[in-house]
C-alpha cells in the first residue's frame, strides 16, 4: 500500500475520508438515537404538520426540498415505513392504496395513486423536537433536526440493511415488546444480567431459539439464526403460509418449479399470494409428502439462515456492537433529551412563580393595587412602570422588579386583579410542580421508565410477535464438546392471564401488576402451560416460546378458535370439574407432559359449556358433594366421584341443563351424612356466589 506524503496523496486521503463519512452517516447507516436513516428522518420531519390523509406525492415533494436525492429513493423509503407494506414491525406511517407486501415482489403503485397519513407511533418520534440539536439543510434554506427524539430504541425493531464505504450492516428486527421490556429492565437495574431476546421477522415463520446465539448477539451484534417457513403438511399437499425472511413467494415458487422438472413427486405449484396474505400450494404424490418436505429443506426453500452484523452511527461516530450497546447509547441520548425538557419546564415554572409572587403582593395591597390601576387607566405605561419600580423598592425581598415582570403585570386585565385566590392556588400548585421537577432531575431514569410504561399502555394488544420461537432444530448439527449447552439458567418468572382476551403474558417477578389480570407466580421461563378451552381443546405452550412482556393469544398456538378459560401447569394439583347435568370430571395436569404442542381432550370433559364449578382436589376434605340448582331445585349428591345419585325433587332431570353460571345461583358444599335430605337444602337461601365449605356452616 502506498504510504506517500505528497500533497496530492493527503488531499486524496482527506477527500476519501470525507466522502466515506458523508455516505455512512448521511445515507447508508441508521442513527442509534432514533433508529432512522436520514431519508426516513426527513420524511417524518416533512410530515410533522400533516393533517389527515394526503397524496404520497405531496410528502415526497416536501422531502425532496431537504433530501438531495431522487423521488424514487424517497418514495421507496416511504413505502417501507407504511403499515400496508408490513416491512417494519412498528410502522410509522399509515398507508392507503397498493404499497406491495414484504413477502412478495408485488410493486407499490406510483406515488400519484397512493395516500399516506401519520399514525399514533409517528408522535413517538416527534414529541420532544424542542430538545434535540438542529442543523442547516443541505440546500442552505432553513434547518432540520439532526436526530428525532425517539421514546424507545426504535432501531432494534427495524431490520436495517445498508452498505456504506468500507462498512455494511445487517440488523435483525426485534419485537416491540421484547425491546421495551429489555430496555425497562436495563433502566431499572442498571445492568442486563444476561437477559436476551430473539428476533421477530415481519414475514412470520419459525425461528430456532438458540440461547447461545441470542446472547452472543446481545454482546457482539453478530449471530446466525435458522429461519423456517410457516407451513402445513396434509395428504398430497404442502401449504406454505409464511416465507422465510429475505425471500419472497415468487422466488420460492421459481425454485420449486425448477425442482419439479427433476422430481416427479411434485405435481404442481400454485402461487396464492395476494395483498391479503401469502400462500404457496404444493401438490405432491400421496405418500411422498415427507420426502418432498425433506427435499425442500435440503434445497434451502423451507429453511434459510440470517446472519446479523450490527453497525450504526451515533452522531458522527461509527459504532459496532450488540443489542446491549444499542440500548445503552439510546438511553444516554434519551437522558439528555429528558434533562433538557425538565430543565426547560423547571425554568418556565420558576419564571411564572416569580411573576406571581410580585403580582400577588401587589393585589393583596388594596391601596397600591388601586393606585396602579389608576395609573394604567388614566396615565401611561411609563407612569405605571415607575410606580411598580418604586413600590417594590420598598420590599427588599422582591426588589428590584425585573422588566419582563413589569410588562407582564401591565398586560393583565383589570378583572384578574380581583382574583387573588385563583392566583394563590396557582402559586401553590407551581411550588408542587417545581418540587416534582427537581425530584425528576435527580432521577431521570425514573421519568423514562414512566414514559415507557405509558407507551406500553398505549400499545397494549398491538405489535404481537409474528415469528414463532421453536426449541426443535430440523437438521442435526455437530456440537463442539467444549461449547456449553446453555448460557443462561432457567430463571424464575410469572405469567399474567387475561381471561377476557385469552392472552398470556410472561413477566419478570418484580414487574408491576394489573388488577384486571390473574397472576401465576413461582414458575420459570421454561414452564409448560396447559390452557383449557370451552370446546374441550387443550393447548400446550412452553414458556420458553413466549416473548417476555408481550401478551400472546393462546389460541394462536393451536388450530382452534375456541377461547381458553383456565390455565394450569403440570405441577398443579388434580382438578374436580362439576357440570350442569350432574356429571363430574377429573383433570390431571401432570398427565399432559408429552412433547406434543396441541391435544384435544375428550375423555375428561363431556361439554365445557355446561361447566359450572372447578375445585382443586387437594383442598377437598370429603368426597361427598351436594349441588343445588335454584331454577330446577335439583340436588346432586355423590359419595364417589365416579357415581352420581339424584335426590328426590319436583323438577325433572332435564331441567338441570338450564343451569349456567351467568343464569343461575349455585354452590357446592361438603355434605355430612346426616344432612342428606334434599328438602333441607331446597329450603335454604342461596347466596349470589358459589360457596365451598362445611354444610353446617353454610346453613347456619
Amino acid at each position: 500500500m502506498y504510504q506517500g506524503n505528497s500533497d496530492s496523496f493527503r488531499d486524496l486521503q482527506r477527500d476519501y475520508f470525507s466522502y466515506s463519512a458523508g455516505v455512512n452517516i448521511g445515507r447508508a447507516l441508521p442513527d442509534v438515537r432514533d433508529g432512522l436513516k436520514p431519508v426516513h428522518r426527513r420524511i417524518l420531519w416533512s410530515m410533522r404538520n400533516l393533517k389527515g390523509t394526503v397524496k404520497s406525492t405531496a410528502v415526497v415533494g416536501d422531502t425532496l426540498k431537504i433530501h438531495p436525492h431522487g423521488d424514487s429513493s424517497v418514495y421507496g423509503a416511504l413505502v417501507l415505513m407504511t403499515d400496508s407494506r408490513e416491512s417494519w414491525n412498528v410502522p410509522l406511517v399509515k398507508g392507503q392504496g397498493t404499497f406491495g407486501k414484504v413477502y412478495s415482489t408485488l410493486d407499490a403503485a406510483d406515488h400519484r395513486y397512493t395516500e399516506v397519513a401519520k399514525n399514533p407511533r409517528t408522535a413517538d418520534m416527534l414529541g420532544d423536537l424542542d430538545y434535540v440539536p438542529y442543523k442547516p439543510v443541505e440546500s442552505g434554506e432553513g434547518t432540520e433536526p439532526e436526530v428525532l427524539p425517539s421514546r424507545y430504541p426504535f432501531m432494534l425493531t427495524v431490520g436495517h440493511e445498508g452498505i456504506g464505504v468500507g462498512v455494511a450492516t445487517t440488523m435483525a428486527p426485534y419485537n416491540f415488546w421484547d425491546v421495551l421490556n429489555l430496555t425497562y429492565y436495563y433502566l431499572q437495574n442498571k445492568s442486563f444480567d444476561n437477559q436476551y431476546i430473539f428476533p421477530d421477522f415481519p414475514t412470520g415463520g419459525n425461528l430456532y431459539a438458540d440461547p447461545r446465539t441470542a446472547l452472543t448477539t446481545m454482546y457482539t451484534g453478530k449471530g446466525t439464526y435458522d429461519i423456517r417457513a410457516g407451513y402445513s403438511v396434509d395428504p398430497g399437499r404442502i401449504y406454505i403460509s409464511d416465507v422465510p425472511y429475505g425471500q419472497t413467494a415468487e422466488s420460492i415458487e421459481a425454485k420449486i418449479l425448477a425442482l419439479k422438472e427433476r422430481y416427479p413427486d411434485i405435481k404442481s405449484v400454485h402461487n396464492a399470494v395476494s395483498l391479503k396474505g401469502c400462500g404457496i400450494d404444493i401438490v405432491t404424490t400421496k405418500g411422498t409428502e415427507s420426502a418432498v418436505e425433506a427435499l425442500l429443506f435440503k434445497q434451502g426453500i423451507l429453511q434459510t439462515k440470517f446472519s446479523s452484523h450490527m453497525v450504526w452511527v451515533n452522531g458522527s461516530e461509527l459504532c459496532e456492537g450488540g443489542v446491549y450497546a444499542v440500548i445503552e447509547q439510546w438511553a444516554n441520548f434519551r437522558r439528555s433529551v429528558v434533562k433538557k425538557r425538565l430543565d426547560s419546564e423547571l425554568a418556565s415554572a420558576r419564571s411564572e412563580l416569580e411573576r406571581l409572587s410580585y403580582f400577588i403582593t401587589l393585589v393583596e395591597d388594596t391601596p397600591a393595587r388601586d393606585t396602579y390601576l389608576d395609573r394604567v387607566v388614566n396615565g401611561s405605561s411609563v407612569e405605571a412602570s415607575r410606580f411598580l419600580e418604586g413600590y417594590f423598592s420598598a420590599h427588599s425581598a422582591l426588589a428590584p422588579i425585573p422588566a419582563e415582570v413589569v410588562d407582564w403585570i401591565y398586560q393583565r386585565r383589570a378583572a384578574s386583579f380581583n382574583k387573588v385566590n385563583v392566583h394563590k392556588t396557582r402559586y401553590d400548585n407551581l411550588q408542587g410542580i417545581i418540587a416534582s421537577l427537581e425530584d425528576d432531575l435527580q432521577d431521570i431514569d425514573k421519568v423514562i421508565l414512566a414514559d415507557i410504561e405509558a407507551l406500553a399502555d398505549e400499545c397494549y394488544g398491538l405489535y404481537l410477535r409474528r415469528t414463532e420461537l421453536s426449541t426443535l432444530k430440523v437438521s442435526a448439527t455437530r456440537v463442539n464438546k467444549k461449547t456449553p449447552k446453555t448460557v443462561a439458567e432457567d430463571k424464575p418468572c410469572r405469567y399474567a392471564w387475561n381471561i377476557q382476551q385469552g392472552t398470556i403474558t410472561k413477566e419478570l417477578p418484580d414487574s408491576p401488576k394489573s388488577p384486571h389480570l390473574q397472576y401465576f407466580s413461582g414458575y420459570s421461563e421454561s414452564t409448560l402451560l396447559l390452557a383449557l378451552c370451552v370446546n374441550g381443546d387443550l393447548i400446550k405452550v412452553w414458556g420458553s416460546n413466549l416473548p417476555l412482556g408481550q401478551p400472546v393469544k393462546l389460541a394462536s398456538y393451536a388450530d382452534t378458535n375456541s377461547l381458553p378459560f383456565a390455565v394450569y401447569s403440570p405441577d398443579d394439583p388434580e382438578q374436580l370439574f362439576i357440570f350442569a347435568d350432574g356429571s363430574l370430571g377429573r383433570f390431571t395436569p401432570s398427565s399432559f407432559k408429552s412433547t406434543r404442542k396441541f391435544r384435544k381432550v375428550t375423555r375428561a370433559f363431556p361439554a365445557f359449556y355446561d361447566l359450572v364449578a372447578i375445585k382443586p382436589l387437594d383442598t377437598v376434605d370429603s368426597v361427598t358433594w351436594a349441588y343445588l340448582d335454584r331454577i330446577g331445585q335439583t340436588v346432586v349428591m355423590t359419595d364417589q366421584l365416579s357415581q352420581v345419585r339424584w335426590a328426590k325433587n319436583t323438577s325433572t332431570r332435564t331441567r338441570t341443563h338450564n343451569l349456567l353460571v351467568a343464569e343461575a345461583t349455585h354452590y357446592g358444599v361438603n355434605i355430612d351424612p346426616k344432612h342428606t335430605d334434599a328438602r333441607v337444602l331446597m329450603d335454604t337461601e342461596v347466596d349470589e356466589n358459589p360457596k365451598w365449605g362445611n354444610l353446617d356452616e353454610i346453613l347456619n
